[in-house]
């Protein structure tokens, strides 16, 4: 999980790692005034988004009419209606015939927005262009848009904005620059000569003019929503130019991680996945389908549970991450009443449970509960822990794994709640639930503690298991945390330590353990060739095991495997996990996951 609970953070324990760097204040002109202001100023401008945690992403255009469906046969990609288009190859013309006939009569932005706000989402991305091409707002960079090619004549982009605003949610736009299969040279096509020409043209003469249009016409836009997953098709000036414009145009914009590699951006966008430990140390958000597709289908109705959109919410917020869920308005204009039933419930969970939600930090433990999950609210002294109860445990106690707070009161998170007792001491302290709560389903209890929520050392899970993540570790030397970045459906990265490149370099654990045990060691890594013969030496307890690295066994510098070491004795209390190389690594090519101490019978 994304990890919050450090003393300090990665950067700071690399700078306490080299001598004379953390007591030698630098010079009031240094380079780091200058970081530490653009830190601040990027912290007050993510400030609502971290504290909002849930938005509604409204997938709706021309693409909505057909509902997947392409004279009379299912037509989709990957089950996503809104790719009809291409999985059809269906001819430019033919496929914008329909706008004369495309007329969303049942189109009321209040009722949609109303219903976001009720739900309890705090933000709105709207689908202003698909890959389809065509706009839901006037435009005079087309006339393949909403106003202008259909009888409704209504600027769709406008009146959801405007409703935003009555409504008290944040807008946000979404914007298809990569793909368009309508204009000529907007890319992705090729089955229809009309889709020839420049990539230079589009830009120049659609895609650029119709962004200015967006950022310029409808006030405040909180968010810009790129798609097609951080690819390089758009020339790298013309990424820079839009990049500039945008955010000259909307000072405070935040934008998505898909314009083009490499340029600057605010969210990493993973797409119908959570990251298995969050993304440490950046702000992310999953967008998540409410069934398959992503637009309107007209044969998907397998919706998910109003219970299994809370457990994720609840997860991607115990990683420190946001959930932007999608929802696909037919032809008429109108959100499926399956998916408004089910908004009815969140939004009524949220609005008993929103505290554990709203605002909150991710979980400081480094590994998942298997009955729930736990977020920190900060305070402004002392932190509140949530324990957020999916299915109680069967003997009916919460492990607080590893916990080193003094804990203050543990009560049900509603008015009144009930109060619950602690047991144990140390790394094995547990709230005790009583028999109502062992009855009940998907609620929170509230731990306030003293002080900031820290965690004394991994402690072990429910069934003993200890894990050792990359950003719960000290580092030394050239260690630290590799980047990581998600868009759409690429998960290539798993949270890693990099920089085994020198004789300095170190990571250390503190392990706390109420009871002595034996353990299984397994490392978990990737290597890539220029990994080839290095070797780490892990230090436990006055014990000590080698691994030697073969780029071979993994193949690829983002391909992991558990590559078990052998058995140690650890003794009750805390000790100390260190790893250092023996033979170093060349670069980056040897990436350290999660180390993983499994007990022994």
């Amino acid at each position: 999980m994304k990890r919050t609970m450090l003393t300090f953070s990665l950067l700071g324990a690399l700078a306490l790692a080299r001598p004379g760097r953390a007591d030698t204040p630098p010079p009031p002109d240094a380079p780091l005034a200058g970081e530490q202001a653009a830190k601040a100023a990027q912290d007050a401008k993510m400030r609502w988004f971290r504290e909002a945690r849930f938005g509604i992403f409204f997938n709706f255009g021309l693409y909505s009419y057909y509902g997947g469906v392409w004279k009379g046969q299912v037509r989709m990609a990957n089950r996503c209606s809104e790719w009809m288009m291409i999985a059809a190859k269906a001819p430019v013309a033919e496929y914008a015939a329909a706008a004369a006939k495309f007329n969303p009569e049942g189109f009321d932005a209040d009722e949609w927005i109303r219903a976001v706000r009720d739900a309890g989402a705090r933000y709105v991305v709207f689908d202003a262009k698909h890959h389809d091409g065509f706009a839901l707002f006037k435009s005079e960079a087309s006339d393949f848009n909403i106003v202008d090619a259909t009888p409704f004549k209504r600027d769709v982009v406008a009146e959801i904005a405007a409703a935003c605003r009555r409504y008290g949610v944040r807008f946000g736009i979404y914007y298809s620059q990569n793909l368009d299969w309508h204009h000529p040279g907007g890319g992705g096509g090729g089955w229809d000569p009309a889709q020839k020409g420049r990539i230079e043209d589009y830009l120049d003469n659609v895609c650029i003019p119709q962004l200015r249009e967006l950022l310029t016409n409808y006030g405040k836009v909180d968010i810009l929503w790129y798609d097609i997953s951080n690819g390089t098709r758009i020339p790298q000036a013309y990424a820079e130019r839009i990049d500039r414009m945008v955010r000259e145009l909307q000072p405070g914009i935040i934008v998505n991680n898909r314009l083009r590699r490499g340029i600057p951006y605010d969210i990493q966008t993973p797409e119908n996945f959570v990251p298995a430990t969050g993304i440490p140390g950046v702000d992310w958000e999953t967008c998540l389908t409410f069934n398959h597709s992503w637009g309107f289908s007209a044969v998907d109705h397998d919706w998910k549970s109003a219970r299994d959109v809370i457990h994720r919410l609840c997860d991607i917020a115990s990683k420190g991450g946001n959930l932007l869920l999608n929802l696909g308005p037919d032809a008429y204009g109108v959100i499926p009443r399956p998916c408004l039933d089910r908004l009815d419930v969140i939004g009524a969970w949220l609005g008993e449970n929103g505290q554990a939600i709203y605002g909150t930090q991710a979980s400081p433990f480094p590994s998942l509960p298997a009955w729930g999950r736990f977020t920190v609210r900060p305070g402004r002294e002392n932190d509140t822990l949530h324990a957020i109860v999916f299915d109680p445990p069967k003997d009916g106690a919460l492990l607080l794994p590893g916990l080193a707070n003094a804990i203050r009161s543990v009560r049900l998170l509603a008015p009144g709640g009930r109060a619950f007792p602690i047991e144990g001491e140390g790394p094995a302290r547990k709230v005790r639930l009583d028999a109502t709560a062992m009855a009940a389903k998907d609620f929170v209890i509230a731990i306030e503690l003293e002080g900031r929520a820290r965690i004394g050392g991994v402690a072990p899970t429910e069934e003993g298991i200890l894990r050792c993540p990359p950003s719960q570790a000290l580092a030394f030397g050239d260690v630290r945390l590799g980047p990581t970045e998600y868009a759409g459906l690429a998960n290539r990265f798993e949270e890693r330590l990099i920089g085994w490149g020198s004789p300095k370099s170190a990571a250390k654990w503190t392990l706390a353990l109420p009871k002595p045990g034996r353990y299984a060691l397994t490392l978990r890594y990737a290597a890539g060739k220029e990994a080839e013969g290095c070797r780490l030496r892990c230090e436990v307890a006055g014990q000590a095991l080698s691994a030697v690295f073969a780029a071979t066994n993994t193949g690829a510098a983002n391909r992991y495997v558990d590559l078990p070491l052998g058995e140690v004795s650890l003794p009750a209390g805390e000790s100390t996990l260190a790893v250092r190389p023996e033979v170093p690594a060349k670069g980056d090519a040897l990436q350290l996951a999660v180390i993983t101490l499994k007990p022994l019978p």
